[in-house]
């Protein structure tokens, strides 16, 4: 197994776990008692029509990047200048573009206020994404992980210092825009100066040519990235305006939290894969090994994760909100269930991409595109928040479900009938200890600690992470 992918995996999800758990259950999660359930799910809808067009700020150029870069390196200072320019470019075009989403939204000057604050950050996360993608493709995965906790460390200091009244501000939704706008500004600035550290000063330069060859390659990534944020991200704005008011985005938004931490683990493990994989298949490199051990590792978290929350939802509702504590408990027991198929879609996807395969993606995607809006536009109106959750599980299952049956069968191993014994042994036994861990009526803290106990041990004694081989991998570095 390649060691430095599974060091670069490793020290990303450490300094992930620390950081974005800190932000994810301690910082963001006080804004939102500060602000409350409406107000928060105001801002939450804003940020996801946002997000809804970070296709224009990129147009597939970060993936595609990625993969060039790490099959040709020798052509990354020579791209680099002209992508900065075009990236400009993409930038003044999605400020334009969130003005008539404005109108049709009918949006409060306050509103509108926020709206801009987060669609600058978004040009700022689109920059730093794209220097990082650079510094990921050329195998600096000390630098990337840094960058990838640099902007919540930032919002977790300023934030920190505004939640406990150290200042005379007070928190509100249009404060944590600002502050999210400063944080993004301060680590592309970083992300700059570690590209141009390893990379040296490169030319600007504007080239109509050289912009229409890049676009006309990474239309697929484009198309891929805008039906993903389609699927992934529709379902809390439909919440907002199909409900006729903010509670329910703010009740989805809170469950939403637990999940969006660990998928972004998932996220941080695949992107250190990808560039790997694009290296391994352009070299006829066996990836067997590497993707094993990956899905075997976050298959397992994600069903410790899932578990754990169905028998706990209560206790960590009541533990992290102050407001409507059943009806997110509700929501979060099925929404983080979520994470299982989640991470195999990811997995599968990363592999998928780096062998060039953009438009079977496309496909799936639009299935589940089209699935997960549909049936969001007939079920929001008289369920709410939970049947956007139960949506999720279906159209995130299906994804899944296609996406590993095309890995499966272009990698020819036998990853299910190896181990499925093993997971079933290993699921059984961890739901058998959550039931009995439950009916203890224990602080959710104790129980925690027993549940992860209990995951590590039986991790170790189905032989789905080997101890042995974790510490061949220390100490970590780059």
């Amino acid at each position: 197994m390649n060691k430095l992918i599974v060091k670069g995996i490793v020290l990303s999800v450490l300094l992930n776990l620390a950081v974005k758990s800190l932000w994810i259950l301690g910082v963001e999660l006080g804004v939102q008692r500060v602000v409350g359930n409406t107000s928060y799910g105001i801002y939450y809808s804003l940020y996801n029509v946002t997000v809804l067009f970070l296709i224009i700020l990129d147009l597939g150029i970060t993936n595609f990047n990625n993969r060039n870069i790490a099959q040709h390196n020798q052509l990354l200072s020579k791209h680099l200048g002209g992508l900065i320019i075009l990236k400009l470019l993409l930038g003044a075009i999605y400020l334009l573009a969130l003005l008539p989403v404005a109108f049709i939204l009918n949006l409060e000057k306050g509103a509108i206020h926020i709206l801009f604050l987060l669609g600058f950050a978004q040009i700022f996360n689109s920059f730093t994404l794209y220097l990082r993608s650079n510094l990921n493709a050329l195998l600096k995965f000390g630098w990337d992980a840094l960058l990838s906790v640099s902007d919540r460390l930032l919002l977790i200091i300023f934030c920190g210092i505004v939640l406990m009244d150290l200042t005379r501000f007070k928190m509100d939704v249009l404060l944590f825009a600002r502050l999210q706008l400063i944080s993004s500004l301060i680590t592309m600035l970083i992300a700059t100066l570690a590209n141009i550290k390893i990379i040296g000063l490169v030319k600007l330069s504007f080239n109509w040519k050289f912009y229409y060859s890049i676009l006309r390659q990474s239309l697929p990534f484009a198309t891929l990235v805008l039906i993903m944020s389609v699927y992934t991200k529709s379902d809390a704005v439909l919440l907002n305006y199909l409900r006729f008011d903010s509670t329910e985005a703010g009740i989805y938004a809170a469950a939403y939290r637990l999940f969006d931490a660990f998928a972004q683990f998932a996220v941080i493990a695949t992107g250190v894969l990808f560039p790997y994989f694009s290296k391994s298949i352009k070299s006829g490199e066996s990836v067997n090994e590497i993707f094993g051990w990956a899905v075997r590792l976050l298959f397992s978290s994600a069903f410790f994760l899932s578990i754990f929350t169905v028998f706990f939802s209560d206790e960590l509702s009541d533990l992290l909100y102050k407001e409507h504590i059943s009806e997110t408990a509700q929501v979060l027991a099925v929404l983080m269930c979520v994470a299982i198929p989640y991470v195999l879609s990811i997995i599968a996807g990363s592999y998928i991409t780096a062998a060039g395969r953009i438009r079977f993606l496309v496909k799936i995607a639009l299935i589940c595109a089209l699935i997960n809006v549909l049936l969001n536009i007939i079920f929001i109106p008289m369920y709410g928040a939970l049947a956007s959750a139960y949506i999720a599980i279906l159209t995130q299952s299906i994804s899944a479900l296609l996406l590993m049956f095309f890995v499966n069968k272009r990698l020819k191993f036998n990853l299910i009938k190896t181990w499925v014994f093993r997971f079933f042994g290993f699921i059984f036994l961890l739901v058998v200890g959550a039931y009995f861990v439950s009916i203890q009526h224990w602080l959710i803290i104790v129980d925690m600690i027993i549940m992860i106990g209990l995951f590590i041990i039986l991790l170790l004694i189905f032989r789905i992470l080997n101890l042995r081989t974790l510490i061949s991998f220390w100490p970590i570095g780059n």
